[in-house]
């Protein structure tokens, strides 16, 4: 089966198990793993960027629900800006080595340590974004800035453990 056609079981399963058990897992009352993040940054390249930023907020939208943070739209603003940061970003940490278009990109078959220099900063800029949205401003930035770090850290290594476990096609 096509990868294109398994989105949107992945979206439900990312979903899912964010809100019966990633969601739980609060460590210090500090970092949340925010592990659905993951089909966001794995969401495949070949879906346009109009399509991708659709995707998106929905996507933040039934986070929102189902963590009833609905009423204040802060998965789905957070989770727009990271497909809109994510197009900036693939041009600027992804060598043209890996690919001749954007449509030729393969996010699962890139280098680990390049994957990794992919994820993180997407994962943090989500976290930031996120976390400074939720508190309405500049008021207690050091939080925001913790939580945000705690998390990108948190949700990194969980995300990581997930990928050497289900992503097998990954070089080292």
């Amino acid at each position: 089966m096509s990868r294109l056609l398994l989105q949107p079981i992945y979206a439900v399963l990312y979903l899912t198990l964010q809100a019966a058990l990633f969601g739980q897992m609060v460590v210090f009352g500090v970092a949340i793993p925010q592990l659905y993040l993951m089909f966001l940054i794995m969401l495949p390249l070949q879906i346009s960027l109009g399509f991708s930023l659709l995707i998106a907020f929905f996507y933040g939208l039934s986070y929102d629900l189902l963590t009833q943070t609905a009423a204040t739209g802060v998965g789905s603003f957070a989770a727009v800006f990271l497909i809109a940061f994510r197009e900036l970003w693939i041009q600027i940490s992804i060598p043209k080595i890996y690919y001749n278009t954007r449509q030729d990109l393969e996010l699962q078959q890139l280098p680990m340590n390049q994957f990794l220099i992919y994820m993180i900063p997407l994962l943090f800029f989500h976290q930031l974004t996120y976390y400074w949205v939720d508190s309405f401003g500049m008021e207690g930035f050091g939080m925001v800035i913790l939580k945000s770090f705690a998390g990108t850290v948190y949700t990194g290594i969980l995300s990581l453990i997930l990928l050497v476990l289900f992503y097998t096609g990954r070089k080292s």
